[in-house]
């Protein structure tokens, strides 16, 4: 799985932080769907459906934050140059 990455500022770092959540292997999912005679769609859309509502993590330190928010420049710490 290739993550999805998004620059943000994390909430707990107080800074400008890379941020990621792990992507689905779609043709792994598409295989076991054929193997399986359609059975496996059920679990499929289930995982479509949590990949949504996953949290994205910040490299820098692990922290989890939904949805990923923007804290304004001034209280994170970052001016508002870094911030654009």
């Amino acid at each position: 799985m290739s993550p999805q990455k998004q620059w943000l500022v994390c909430e707990h770092c107080r800074t400008k932080e890379l941020f990621y959540k792990p992507e689905i292997n779609h043709g792994l999912h598409i295989a076991l769907i054929v193997f399986t005679a359609g059975l496996w769609l059920i679990s499929y859309v289930a995982v479509l459906i949590g990949q949504f509502f996953q949290p994205w993590e910040c490299e820098a330190c692990r922290h989890q934050q939904y949805p990923p928010k923007q804290l304004k420049p001034e209280r994170a710490g970052v001016s508002p140059q870094d911030a654009a």
